[in-house]
């Protein structure tokens, strides 16, 4: 779906532009109350841009609110229908503006700056959310978004499920006795494996679904040698759905992957992003799914 720049944007640069003229920056980003709204009104048009944000409104029966989302926003099926503001790393500005929104909830990561910059001074209220991989970011999202939406009472039950279900998802993943090596790949470029290390949303759902990362001499994503690859000698490679279909032959092939017990007994798993990675209202599901496949 295509949003109509030439209709809303000018509006919203004009008040962009007055409000940088006299300061405006500052009082948007400590999220005070501008423009004589209340900071009690409940949004009615909510721009997402974060898949787990997205799932979020949904789950607290408000998803007929929002108007726009980014492109890692692929649940429920129903926001395939709305317009697509692009990946969350490179969003236009303009673009934005457009959707006429009077709430942005962005993930960490959301820009580039100067984007950002002219979101904030619109006048627009923003919300940003800090990536967590843990109950207690699942929890804190849930909870601060319920507020704005005014849902509370729904938040409260949705947390005490998920909670119920992640910790049961986990005690069931973990209660086996073996626990597979798995490596998370990324990409494969110029003869090096992009893989996740410690301190990742990958690498914390390896270890819910009852695996062990063998990368953890180094924090984040990052490409490796072939001694590497070869040293963790990974049971199950996990691989983004999304990449898949273009690299999971090419990465099986990786000579140091080929001779692996992944490599050897094709071990692979697929996943979707946002799903496995999300931690949003699903992530249980999502490693109960994921330990379904390390214990086959």
């Amino acid at each position: 779906m295509q949003i109509d720049l030439k209709r809303n944007y000018a509006s919203y640069l004009s008040k962009a532009k007055k409000a940088l003229a006299v300061g405006f920056v500052s009082s948007v980003m400590l999220n005070l109350p501008v423009s004589g709204v209340a900071a009690h009104d409940v949004p009615e048009r909510i721009t997402t841009i974060g898949s787990t944000l997205t799932e979020i409104v949904h789950a607290l029966g408000d998803g007929e609110k929002i108007v726009a989302v980014d492109s890692t926003s692929t649940f429920p099926a129903s926001v395939k229908d709305l317009p697509n503001l692009g990946y969350f790393r490179s969003l236009n500005a303009e673009g934005v503006l457009a959707t006429n929104a009077d709430l942005y909830l962005l993930r960490e990561g959301a820009g580039p700056s100067p984007a950002m910059d002219l979101l904030k001074a619109s006048g627009v209220e923003m919300i940003a959310f800090e990536e967590g991989f843990d109950l207690a970011a699942i929890t804190s999202k849930i909870e601060r978004i319920a507020k704005k939406l005014h849902r509370e009472e729904k938040a409260e039950k949705l947390i005490k499920t998920v909670s119920a279900q992640m910790e049961a998802a986990i005690e069931k993943a973990n209660a086996h006795d073996k626990k597979p090596r798995v490596l998370f790949a990324l990409t494969l470029s110029n003869g090096r494996l992009t893989v996740s290390g410690r301190g990742t949303a990958a690498d914390a759902m390896i270890g819910y679904a009852g695996g062990i990362n063998p990368m953890q001499q180094f924090e984040g994503y990052k490409p490796v040698s072939k001694e590497a690859v070869l040293e963790a000698k990974p049971d199950i490679i996990v691989m983004m759905a999304h990449l898949a279909h273009k690299s999971k032959d090419q990465i099986l092939g990786y000579e140091p992957i080929a001779a692996s017990p992944a490599g050897q007994n094709k071990r692979v798993v697929v996943m979707g992003a946002a799903y496995l990675l999300g931690f949003g209202p699903r992530t249980p599901a999502a490693i109960n799914d994921l330990a379904a496949e390390f214990h086959k």
